[in-house]
């Protein structure tokens, strides 16, 4: 494990390893599922895009696509669009 972060809104952990991204849903209490759409490979480093935490993409009344990126040592940065907590994308 080299890095974790936090979905606020839905809840939900994901952790990089050296075999690709594990997605925790329930805060990692509803189990860990390989998360999709990502190659096995070793990531070092995971973000969440626009964060919850910091004020990134304020007003407007349509909501900002919220998007997973993921870094791999000199492979490339690969991003993946998250699902809301009701299970649709944005």
């Amino acid at each position: 494990m080299s890095d974790v972060v936090r979905d606020d809104g839905a809840q939900t952990l994901y952790v990089s390893t050296d075999f690709g991204v594990l997605r925790g849903d329930n805060d990692g209490t509803g189990g860990w599922h390989v998360t999709a759409g990502m190659p096995r490979y070793e990531v070092t480093h995971l973000e969440i895009q626009p964060s919850s935490r910091v004020p990134t993409c304020t007003g407007g009344a349509e909501a900002v696509q919220r998007v997973l990126m993921r870094r791999r040592h000199s492979r490339g940065i690969w991003k993946m669009v998250l699902a809301t907590k009701s299970g649709r994308t944005w």
